[in-house]
């Protein structure tokens, strides 16, 4: 809409080089779907397991549509 500055033209790119960005690429790779990867797997389900055996509070974040967690399983973690 309007035009950067010297200064912001310059800084710009830096916020968004590849270091910045890799959880965000990272995440999607890892999700345990179908087996693959082999080595997410076993992380996440004793993750899940162990979220569904401590009394430590969570704080939980939904959004509807959900594109991991299905609107009937949002609604069992928030009420069990």
């Amino acid at each position: 809409m309007r035009k950067l500055t010297a200064g912001g033209d310059a800084a710009y790119p830096n916020h968004f080089s590849i270091r910045s960005r890799e959880p965000v690429y990272r995440f999607p790779n890892e999700l345990p779907i179908a087996g693959a990867p082999s080595m997410s797997g076993p992380w996440a389900e004793a993750y899940h397991a162990w979220l569904l055996d401590t009394e430590i509070p969570k704080l939980f974040f939904w959004a509807e549509p959900g594109a991991i967690i299905s609107t009937k399983r949002a609604d069992w973690l928030r009420h069990g």
